[in-house]
């Protein structure tokens, strides 16, 4: 579908423009296609990241990124990773967050897990796909 523009006429109310249903009908359709293209943040596959704040070890989202506030965490990679799938893991003034792989996928080819020793950081990895596993972006 092509975007669908509102006719809002030349002067105000000169019954030259759409009118309210077709205003909101364009107005849906509209969303509709952005929302089959981009995702709602909900859907696997959506390019849209939940954005979360933890003090204690989780499993991470598909797209999530996840502000770390307290050190010596655990942040688990999403069991059921898509191509393209992307976590964005960020930690405070600490050291010591591990980013767990969940097998059989590896991180850089490696199959350890990856630990965040540096403070103030923030580590984006991509799921390129079940031959290339998760790398650092």
């Amino acid at each position: 579908m092509a975007y669908q523009g509102i006719g809002t006429g030349t002067t105000p109310n000169d019954g030259t423009g759409d009118d309210l249903l077709e205003g909101a009908v364009k107005i849906n359709s509209n969303f509709s296609e952005i929302y089959s293209t981009f995702g709602t943040g909900i859907l696997s596959g959506s390019v849209l990241k939940p954005v979360t704040t933890t003090i204690l070890s989780k499993t991470l989202l598909n797209n999530e990124f996840c502000q770390v506030n307290a050190s010596g965490l655990t942040l688990t990679l999403p069991a059921s990773p898509y191509d393209s799938n992307e976590v964005t893991v960020s930690v405070g003034n600490f050291v010591n967050t591990v980013i767990a792989r969940t097998a059989p996928t590896t991180i850089m080819g490696l199959s350890e897990n990856l630990t965040i020793d540096y403070p103030n950081t923030s580590i984006t990895l991509i799921y390129l796909s079940s031959t290339n596993d998760w790398r650092i972006k």
